[in-house]
């Protein structure tokens, strides 16, 4: 058993490793690493139903904890990949805390912001130990707009079973407003839409 939780933390690591990835080598190390990801999680099954919980755990870590935009893009897209390919995969990503990390990432995303922005505990726990990406403006929307994606196919697959995915935005949509931040805007939005869209389901 031991043996296996260090397989996955060293495959982890993979990821979290600083390579400069505008070189072109790097760049398809990127690609065939979250390929190999890829059909990890998925253990090759063609259903697109999440098998292996340990890899997709290792996808769900990444968002936390890596601060490379390139890596963030992939992981990412390969979430919303996932969370198209099966709807029963939004069910494993909401047990295993995806939205959790995927605060964790917006949080990161939306630094700096007074410590009393949240009110939630779990966001306000988020916001005072994580540390803000130093990303350009470009990256940073990038980032935040996949991760709308994701929040946005969850919000859906969930239908009125769970409002996890509104309760989170909701918090980052006044926190912003309270900063007169546009962001605020672009974040209610989305929440708006996502409401509308589970009352006509």
């Amino acid at each position: 058993m031991n043996r296996k939780i260090n397989g996955y933390r060293k495959l982890a690591q993979l990821f979290l490793r600083p390579r400069n990835y505008t070189e072109e080598r790097n760049s398809s190390f990127l690609h065939n690493a979250f390929e190999f990801l890829r059909r990890f999680i998925l253990s090759n099954e063609d259903d697109g139903k999440i098998k292996n919980y340990e890899a997709f755990g290792v996808l769900l870590f990444i968002l936390s904890d890596t601060s490379i935009p390139q890596v963030l893009e992939s992981a990412l897209e390969l979430l919303n990949t996932l969370l198209k390919k099966n709807w029963k995969n939004t069910l494993i990503c909401l047990r295993m805390q995806g939205i959790h990390h995927l605060a964790s990432l917006l949080v990161r995303l939306s630094r700096p912001l007074p410590p009393d922005a949240f009110t939630i505990e779990l966001i306000s726990e988020l916001n005072e130990i994580k540390e803000g990406l130093k990303l350009s403006q470009e990256y940073r929307t990038l980032l935040i707009e996949k991760i709308m994606e994701s929040l946005s196919l969850m919000s859906f697959f969930l239908g009125a079973y769970n409002i996890d995915c509104e309760i989170v935005l909701s918090e980052f949509a006044a926190s912003h407003f309270l900063q007169n931040d546009e962001l605020a805007f672009y974040f209610m939005d989305y929440l708006l839409r996502m409401i509308e869209i589970k009352q006509n389901r």
